[in-house]
């Protein structure tokens, strides 16, 4: 009852932030955010107030597809951060319904960061979704980064695309038209493979639903540390099961910010090793918990230790 209370305050006191470019103001709030819960009602209230639609008959909406780029093959190799033929991926949509009612889309060709994502302040997306501004309909220009494989074995790398859609403001927007990925997921795969793939290197990028740019910072940091303890599982179970059998895992928090998960055996302490899992201040540590042990009994690790205090950090190997 009292978040149902605050959100019209919240509502309206992010609306005048964003109308004065005040950024520093909204950061100091989810700064001092003193749960999760608390940072998820900012966030659904800033995502309110850039959406507001007002009176405008055409609405301009800004997206981001979080892209998980699995690597593997080589041990050196440049994977360029622009996408040579982003046209094809729109054509894509098109054909395959995603668009809905959009009149304007645009997608850009750039593979950006999630820091330079993140850099991306609300009261620019704010003038975005109204028009005003010299930015006028056209996504943010966020600067490409190459993904440099250094390494023959399985990686994940964290990459998005950002576009915008402009469309009536009564009518579903990009995010909700495509947010079926069963539709246009698998030939999306397959057309970027196709375009970034070089002789001897293993390609696969694995798509995400589009969201607005907050939600698809948070949904990609999460599935990157998703993918990456289960690459780190996949191979650590392979040695282990070829020498000395199942290890013992150990799951801690630690005092630097992270959950760490080690894994070892008393016959072979060579084999040691731990997966490093860093914590944003918008992740929900149960479904941290419930995605780290459900990945364990998945893999039938049935010897888990979870530590009842928080660990002094340590220098981690992964």
């Amino acid at each position: 009852m009292q978040q149902e209370d605050a959100g019209g305050m919240l509502l309206s006191r992010f609306r005048k932030a964003l109308e004065v470019g005040d950024d520093a103001r909204i950061e100091q709030a989810f700064a001092e955010a003193t749960s999760q819960s608390v940072r998820e009602t900012l966030t659904r209230a800033l995502g309110s107030a850039l959406e507001a639609r007002d009176e405008a008959a055409l609405v301009m909406r800004v997206f981001a597809i979080p892209l998980l780029i699995v690597t593997g093959g080589r041990s050196l190799a440049v994977v360029p951060g622009v996408v040579p033929d982003v046209g094809e991926l729109r054509k894509l949509f098109e054909k395959q319904g995603a668009l809905g009612r959009s009149k304007n889309f645009g997608l850009g060709n750039a593979l950006t960061t999630a820091e330079k994502l993140a850099a991306v302040k609300p009261s620019m997306l704010y003038r975005l979704a109204r028009g005003s501004g010299q930015e006028g309909f056209r996504p943010p220009d966020l600067a490409p980064q190459d993904i440099e494989v250094d390494s023959g074995e399985e990686c994940v790398h964290l990459r998005f695309l950002v576009g915008a859609a402009v469309a009536p403001a009564n009518a579903p927007g990009f995010t909700e038209t495509a947010g079926n990925i069963g539709a246009w997921g698998l030939p999306f795969t397959q057309a970027l493979a196709a375009q970034l793939g070089q002789q001897g290197l293993s390609l696969l990028p694995i798509p995400r639903p589009p969201m607005n740019l907050q939600r698809a910072l948070e949904t990609g940091r999460f599935a990157l540390r998703e993918m990456e303890f289960q690459l780190f599982l996949g191979n650590a179970l392979r040695r282990f099961r070829a020498r000395v059998g199942d290890p013992d895992a150990t799951v801690a928090s630690y005092s630097d910010g992270s959950v760490r998960i080690s894994l070892g055996s008393p016959f072979d302490a060579s084999l040691a090793c731990e997966y490093r899992w860093p914590l944003y201040p918008e992740d929900d540590l149960g479904a941290v918990g419930t995605s780290i042990f459900g990945l364990l009994a998945d893999c039938r690790v049935e010897t888990v230790q979870v530590a009842e205090t928080v660990w002094l950090a340590k220098a981690a190997s992964h």
